[in-house]
């Protein structure tokens, strides 16, 4: 196997994205001002070099798909009961950091398209990593580019006794897990069977993520409109922070000598000498301020970035904040972006279902769960809400009450869904005994029962 400069160049431009991404964004930067500009123009454009960390805040304000977590259970065979040991996955899932995780991978999918999560047993515990496609390699079906054969995973570096540098990889198949190593021009140079790796009955504990369709090949080759903006937006924000040292007032000689410096600063006073007074072009001394429009330029950068907010189904107020009277107000100003995300639930469901038959064949072979019954995976994906401010909440509770639409017992059970009713009572009943007040809580209300 080589690596094609095809493959060399998706690489390449995934491990960019993802620099973006963490705001390691300097050497990018300073590459466009090479490119652009001749050397000595470039020397000192570089010297005001200004990022934006814009590919992370929208990424980040994309990815909510998970922002309230996925409910997953183990069902019996046929999907109407919890499995009896069902809490106990629950105990493994919650020590798998698995929402926080899925958190990740959502952003990542997002800015990458390619991800994946990799089930590792680590000093006998199950664990998840999660790998981009910048540091994994396939072998595609024949027939279908879109499977592989076998699929490898970056697990280091090191140097040779012929100090040539070569990358470590693990790779699983069929046959098992393999160690390899590849060179610079990516030749597997050696390929080590690991014996000792885990048995998952034939299946390979790597599940990949995506938000698309594939169509002729593993991974999507395409060029991020989210790093391409803020590429451009890095350089213009750079000429900028140039333009606004330059715009301080530069003093202007008028007549003088050919070779003589002049002293700078505003509050100099310039002396002439008495060979300056001759002819007819009278000596003077004054400020210009080249004046660029870095108003304007400032906000235009700002209204382009609202733009581009906009056309990926987010809101401006991404950009420039928002000031909401409510919750449901926040909520209808991200109904394009929420409705964005739940259409890539299916994408995600197959792969979860997938992650988690891989995590209990991992599980059974460390001990921390064994199931015990043929399973369905059941997911529940979380729907997004967003609370009204706790002042202007406890308002409205309180007009509510008063007008005789809703009672003290209905928000006490809003605010705990597991309380019934006669429990929100007892609970009502608490609260005013430990404010010293009546021991009763309405006309409405039963009292509390007579003690014996």
């Amino acid at each position: 196997m080589v690596i094609d400069k095809k493959e060399i160049n998706r690489r390449e431009k995934i491990t960019k994205y993802l620099d973006m991404l963490d705001n390691k964004q300097q050497k990018y930067l300073e590459e466009m001002i090479i490119n652009r500009l001749n050397t000595e123009e470039a020397k000192e454009f570089v010297k005001y070099s200004k990022t934006d960390n814009f590919t992370n805040q929208i990424i980040t304000a994309e990815s909510i798909l998970f922002q309230e977590p996925i409910v997953i259970d183990l069902m019996s065979k046929g999907g109407e009961n919890p499995i009896a040991n069902n809490e106990d996955f629950k105990v493994l899932h919650d020590s798998l950091l698995f929402n926080a995780t899925m958190q990740e991978v959502n952003k990542k999918v997002n800015l990458t398209k390619d991800v994946a999560v990799v089930v590792q047993i680590v000093d006998e515990k199950v664990e998840l990593s999660i790998v981009t496609s910048d540091m994994l390699l396939v072998g595609e079906k024949e027939n279908d580019p879109t499977k592989f054969e076998w699929i490898a995973y970056q697990v280091g570096k090191e140097r040779n006794d012929d100090y040539i540098d070569l990358k470590i990889y693990h790779k699983w198949s069929k046959e098992g897990k393999f160690e390899i190593k590849i060179n610079a021009s990516g030749k597997i140079i050696e390929e080590i069977l690991l014996k000792d790796a885990p048995d998952y009955g034939g299946r390979i504990p790597v599940v990949m993520f995506r938000n698309y369709i594939q169509a002729d090949s593993f991974f999507k080759d395409f060029n991020s409109e989210v790093v391409g903006f803020n590429e451009a937006l890095n350089y213009n924000m750079t000429r900028t922070e140039m333009e606004r040292d330059y715009n301080l007032p530069q003093k202007v000689i008028v007549g003088g000598e050919k070779d003589k410096r002049y002293s700078m600063g505003i509050t100099f006073i310039e002396v002439f000498d008495q060979g300056m007074m001759g002819g007819d072009l009278k000596p003077s001394i004054s400020y210009a301020r080249p004046d660029f429009p870095i108003k304007e330029e400032m906000d235009a950068t700002t209204e382009n970035k609202k733009q581009f907010a906009t056309s990926k189904g987010l809101s401006q107020d991404t950009i420039s904040g928002g000031d909401f009277t409510s919750g449901y107000e926040l909520l209808l100003s991200k109904t394009e972006i929420i409705n964005l995300n739940k259409a890539q639930r299916p994408f995600y469901a197959k792969s979860i279902k997938d992650l988690i038959d891989i995590i209990i064949l991992a599980a059974a072979i460390t001990n921390q769960f064994i199931v015990t019954e043929e399973y369905e995976v059941s997911l529940d994906f979380g729907e997004i809400k967003y609370s009204d401010d706790p002042q202007k909440k406890a308002s409205t509770r309180q007009t509510n009450i008063a007008i005789g639409i809703a009672s003290r017992i209905d928000y006490i059970m809003e605010d705990n869904p597991d309380l019934d009713r006669a429990a929100a009572e007892a609970k009502a009943r608490q609260i005013d005994k430990d404010n010293l007040k009546s021991s009763t809580i309405g006309d409405n209300i039963p009292p509390a029962p007579a003690e014996e």
